[in-house]
């Protein structure tokens, strides 16, 4: 009976090791085509409860695909992935941003409507493109080409050169975000700023918020900032004229975004500043700023003109004619932070009286 038993045993041993055998060719099989295919190692092991290091020594071992060449084809599938985003993207909206486009709405406007309809949809993504498909959006250089991370990061790098910061490239990789690297690195290499001065703004602009955050009563004028702008525009060999837009941007651009001086400072976490003039304050005082456009909005209002800055500059002739002398349309900008927020900083004072 016994030795029946060991010679069925005998019999069944070949059969369950092949079969072992075969399961573990295909088991073999499996994980090679998967990380052939750019599947990680953890994913692998994890469905046949081993550890990732297992699975690379059995890939390791029948002659599988390299590390170097699973990372490629993890990186084909990823960008794979990101087409067939970008292709639903398009089939979706594409016609729907030409047509906007074609009524005047710029690249910024068209995304953020794209979002507030759809909250699924990436705004990068989007932006990408749009930017791709060579659709004539309507030219608002600080709107469309400049990111909040980016302005931002504009009165970093004027913070740390006006007060001699040294750049700390490790606390650049360690601290700051996605957006600003990508975003400012464009816009620099747009300049034809070389890798090593890209650098250099990058540790400007960390070292720059370490030393406020150590530093709280530090603060930076809206007048020094455009003066190093101009500086460092000049040594880059820039010539920022009328029409011609670069990184870091004027105080105007960034007024314009964020709603005045203060306010961006604010945005960029630094402190307001009380140094100098109040912004725009030359020879006129805060109030005569805005009893100046409230008046012009009254004048235009009640002859059923637009508010335009060229009727603003033939109503202030009229107005120096009789006597009375105005500030400049580029004067009421640079307090109000925008020609429109000037015309309804007026308007919401009128209707408050």
């Amino acid at each position: 009976m016994n030795q029946s038993i060991e010679q069925s045993h005998a019999r069944r041993a070949p059969r369950k090791q092949r079969q072992r055998s075969e399961f573990a060719m295909e088991r073999d099989r499996d994980m090679v085509a998967r990380r052939a295919a750019g599947e990680s190692l953890d994913s692998i092991g994890s469905s046949y409860g081993v550890s990732r290091e297992r699975v690379r020594q059995i890939i390791q071992k029948v002659g599988g695909p390299s590390a170097k060449r699973a990372h490629i084809a993890a990186a084909n599938v990823k960008a794979a992935a990101k087409q067939v985003e970008r292709d639903m993207f398009a089939s979706q909206y594409l016609a729907v941003a030409r047509d906007l486009a074609s009524r005047g709405q710029s690249l910024r406007n068209v995304v953020a409507r794209l979002k507030a309809i759809d909250p699924k949809v990436d705004e990068e993504l989007a932006s990408s493109v749009l930017r791709d498909a060579r659709i004539v959006f309507s030219q608002d250089w600080s709107e469309d080409f400049l990111s909040d991370s980016a302005l931002v990061a504009a009165v970093w790098f004027a913070f740390g050169l006006d007060y001699q910061i040294p750049p700390d490239a490790a606390l650049a990789v360690a601290t700051l975000d996605e957006a600003t690297i990508r975003d400012v690195s464009a816009a620099l290499i747009d300049q034809g700023v070389d890798d090593v001065e890209r650098a250099r703004v990058l540790g400007v602009v960390a070292a720059a918020r370490r030393f406020a955050t150590d530093n709280a009563k530090v603060t930076l004028t809206g007048a020094r900032y455009e003066a190093i702008r101009s500086e460092q525009l000049i040594a880059w060999s820039l010539n920022s004229t009328r029409g011609t837009h670069f990184w870091p941007p004027n105080r105007q651009t960034a007024m314009a975004r964020f709603g005045g001086w203060s306010e961006t400072l604010e945005r960029a976490g630094l402190r307001k500043s009380k140094m100098g003039r109040a912004k725009g304050l030359l020879k006129y005082s805060a109030e005569e700023y805005h009893e100046t456009a409230a008046d012009f909005v009254a004048y235009a209002d009640n002859e059923g003109l637009s508010t335009s800055v060229d009727r603003y500059a033939q109503w202030r002739l009229t107005e120096r004619a009789v006597g009375s002398e105005r500030p400049s349309s580029a004067a009421l900008r640079n307090v109000f932070g925008s020609w429109s927020q000037a015309i309804r900083s007026a308007r919401e004072v009128d209707s408050d009286a």
